[in-house]
C-alpha cells in the first residue's frame, strides 16, 4: 500500500471499523498493538481537526463583533443592562424570560465593578455575545460528534463542519447583529443529541425547559417534544 493509502482520517477510520464482522478471529498481539496505535492516532487527528475548528469559529466569532451591529437590537440590550444595573430587576421593561436577563444583570454589575463603561460599545456587545460565541463554539463540537458517530466521509466531515463554523445565519444573527437566538437553541439540539445518541430520554425536557426560559420562540419545539414523549 502507498503512504496515502495508510492514512488514517476520523470518517473513514470508523467505516472501517463498523465493517469488521461482529465474530472476528481473535487477534494476535501484534494485530492488536496494531489497532489500538491505529485507535490513538485516530483520537489524536480528531482533537487535531476539532482544535482547528473550534480556533476557526472563535476567531470568525470575535471578528465579527467589530462589525456594524443592528442599533435596535444593542439599544435594547443597552437600556436593559443599565435600568439592572441601577435599579435591579424591579419594574424592568423588557419581554424577555429570565435566563438571559441574569446574564445581562451579571455582567452589567461585572462592567461596573471593573470600570468598563456600560455605554462603552464594543464591550458592552462582547459581553451581551458572549453566551452567544460560547453556544457557537458548543454547537461546533455537537456537529463534530455527530459526523464521527454516524461515520461520516473526509468529504462530509469537513464540508458540514465549514457550513457550521462560518455559517453566515448565524454570525450576522449573533455576533454581527447582536442578537441571542443560538443560546437557547443549543440547549434544544444538546436535547435532540441526547436523545438520539444517548437514548437520555429523561435528560430532554429539562433542556427544553431551560431553552424555553432563555427565548419563548423556543415554543415551536413543542409538538417534537410532544411527539417524543
Amino acid at each position: 500500500a502507498s503512504p496515502a493509502d495508510s492514512t488514517i482520517v476520523p470518517g473513514r477510520a470508523l467505516a472501517v471499523a463498523s465493517a469488521a464482522p461482529a465474530h472476528a478471529p481473535k487477534k494476535s498481539s501484534s494485530q492488536a498493538a496494531r489497532a489500538t496505535g491505529d485507535m490513538q492516532l485516530l483520537e489524536k487527528q480528531a482533537f487535531s481537526l476539532v482544535n482547528l475548528y473550534f480556533i476557526g469559529g472563535l476567531f470568525i466569532n470575535l471578528f465579527c463583533l467589530f462589525l456594524a451591529n443592528h442599533k435596535s437590537d444593542m439599544g435594547f440590550w443597552y437600556s436593559w443592562t443599565s435600568h439592572l444595573v441601577d435599579q435591579g430587576y424591579e419594574d424592568f421593561p423588557g419581554n424577555y424570560p429570565p435566563i438571559y436577563l441574569h446574564w445581562l444583570y451579571l455582567s452589567g454589575n461585572f462592567m461596573q465593578v471593573t470600570g468598563i463603561p456600560i455605554d462603552s460599545g464594543i464591550m458592552l456587545k462582547f459581553f451581551n455575545q458572549l453566551p452567544i460565541i460560547i453556544s457557537h463554539l458548543a454547537l461546533n463540537a455537537l456537529v463534530f460528534k455527530l459526523l464521527l458517530h454516524y461515520r461520516a466521509t473526509d468529504s462530509q466531515l469537513h464540508i458540514v463542519m465549514l457550513l457550521t463554523v462560518f455559517n453566515p445565519a448565524l454570525l450576522f444573527d449573533g455576533p454581527v447583529w447582536g442578537q441571542v437566538d443560538i443560546f437557547p437553541t443549543i440547549f434544544v439540539m444538546t436535547a435532540f443529541y441526547l436523545i438520539a445518541i444517548n437514548k437520555a430520554v429523561y435528560l430532554a425536557l429539562p433542556l427544553f425547559t431551560v431553552a424555553l426560559l432563555t427565548k419563548f420562540q423556543m415554543i415551536c419545539f413543542a409538538p417534537v417534544f410532544a411527539i417524543i414523549f
